[in-house]
């Protein structure tokens, strides 16, 4: 008889020390906050959280308890719940949800991937939508309570269906990415918005114009660009710290270029106010030739990259850092190339008094053919970037470093690595889907992660012995890869 108060004891304490136990389909933790859904096991389309197990309030959906239920499509939650947690609905069948006045949070991926979820309720006791809270879900238009304060970082990023939001007054920022690549079609940004986060809202293609109102301070690089229908960017004018010219974005004073909207096609000189463009300012735009006034002193990462209709970078004659030839743009010394435009086609060879190609200068170039000369001494990340039509180069001897993601998505066959190289960064080939072969000579001892990653047509490769690291997935996806000599130590 003892031994069975004892298991009952047991069976009633142990949930209130935080171990898992089970109520139906359900696994829980409860503790004296309450209980917590760590887990649902059933297949059932139609779900409804209970209020109490065993007269314990449930307070708390956790982390992944229903991620990956394919067969969910509808879920009630009770008012009890005071927070989802992170990844809760990930991936699952959910077709529409009503989040309950009780829930003050809205955890990090909480309903990512529910490519049925079309709609959802957020109600007015949430204070902030965590990052991720909806990233590539089936959303097709959501309303954001005045309760909202901040829209987590890629909050919505990928949601191919939202075509409209509504966003109160009460949110003072909007993190990076929180609507990358969605499908708005118009934006209203309130009064009380602060800040707008890198990437906001780049990709956006159904956007063609947006107000930036008196309120925001600070815009984060990229968060407009590549919306190809982006034709204007306005700015009120009682702001302190931005001002729009013919739709073009500069800080108040014009002496810095922020970002020109995708839209924008033909030619366009830049102001002589302007002495700094940032980066990313004029990606993925339609233009088709660029003027650089004398007074600019700072180019910033990837200012000219993407631009697939630009065939010349000019630059003012006067200009003490920066200089043009035949619509390339080097540093005035000729010793670094910042921006070959990505409309060139055909071959180019890049001058003997280079020592360096920067990041992205030649990102989305349509060239066939490229020869870099002995001079180069590093290639930058991006540097050929998305080079589709890039079918051969020569990486000469005197090359010590390829950045990350150098030639990632490029059209190359066959590449030599030179024995003058000691590293192959990060992505550095990545999803080069026709690269059959490579020499990575005895030099190199890092191959950093997913460098050869997606590279379908690859069939053989050697590692030399001076290799001493190969980063997670450095191959992975290489379907045609027959064979791999990795030496010892590796």
């Amino acid at each position: 008889m003892k031994s069975k108060f004892l298991i009952l004891a047991l069976i009633t304490i142990i949930p209130s020390l935080g171990f898992a136990a089970v109520f139906g389909d359900f696994e829980y933790t409860a503790s004296k906050a309450g209980v917590t859904i760590t887990r649902y096991n059933g297949t059932d389309e139609t779900v409804e959280i209970p209020s109490t197990i065993n007269n314990v309030p449930v307070t708390s959906i956790g982390a992944s308890a229903f991620a990956y239920c394919d067969s969910l499509t509808s879920v009630t939650i009770p008012n009890s719940v005071t927070s989802i947690g992170a990844w809760a609905f990930c991936g699952s069948g959910l077709e529409s949800i009503t989040i309950p006045n009780s829930v003050k949070s809205i955890g990090e991926g909480a309903f990512s991937y529910c490519d049925g979820l079309t709609s959802a309720t957020i109600p007015n006791s949430v204070t902030s939508i965590g990052a991720k809270a909806f990233c590539g879900s089936g959303l097709e238009s959501i309303t954001i309570p005045n309760s909202v304060k901040s829209i987590g970082e890629y909050a919505f990023s990928s949601c191919y269906g939202l075509t409209s939001v509504m966003i109160p007054n009460s949110v003072t920022s909007i993190g990076a990415s929180a609507f990358c690549g969605s499908s708005l079609e118009s934006i209203t940004i309130p009064n009380s918005v602060k800040s707008i986060g890198k990437c906001a809202f780049s990709y956006s293609y159904g956007l063609t114009s947006v107000m930036i109102p008196n309120s925001v301070k600070s815009i984060g690089e990229y968060a407009f660009s590549g919306s190809p229908n982006l034709t204007s960017i306005d700015v009120d004018q009682g702001n302190l710290s931005y001002k729009s010219v013919n739709g073009v974005l500069f800080n108040k004073v014009l002496t810095a270029i922020i970002v020109c909207p995708s839209g924008k096609s033909g030619i366009y000189v830049i102001p002589n106010s302007v002495t700094s463009i940032g980066a990313f300012a004029f990606n993925g735009c339609s233009l088709t030739s660029v003027t650089i006034p004398t007074g600019v002193k700072l180019i910033g990462e990837s200012a000219f990259s993407g631009l697939s209709d630009l065939t010349s970078i000019d630059v003012d004659q006067g200009n003490l850092s920066y200089k043009s030839v035949n619509g390339v743009l080097f540093n005035k010394v000729l010793t670094s190339i910042i921006a070959c435009p990505g409309g060139k086609s055909g071959v180019y060879v890049i001058p003997n008094s280079v020592t360096s190609i920067g990041a992205s200068a030649f990102c989305g170039s349509g060239l066939e053919s490229i020869t870099i000369p002995n001079s180069v001494k590093s290639i930058g990340a991006l540097a050929f970037y998305y080079c589709s039509d890039l079918k051969s180069i020569t990486i000469p001897n005197s090359v010590k470093s390829i950045g990350a993601s150098a030639f990632s998505y490029s059209g190359l066959t066959s590449v030599a690595i030179p024995n003058s190289v000691k590293s192959i960064e990060e992505m550095a080939f990545y999803h080069c889907s026709a690269l059959k072969s490579i020499t990575i000579p005895n030099s190199v001892t890092l191959i950093g992660e997913m460098a050869f990653d997606w590279c379908g047509a690859l069939e053989s490769i050697t590692i030399p012995n001076s290799v001493k690291s190969i980063g997670a997935s450095a191959f992975s996806r290489c379907g045609a890869l027959k064979s791999i000599t990795i030496p010892r130590g590796a």
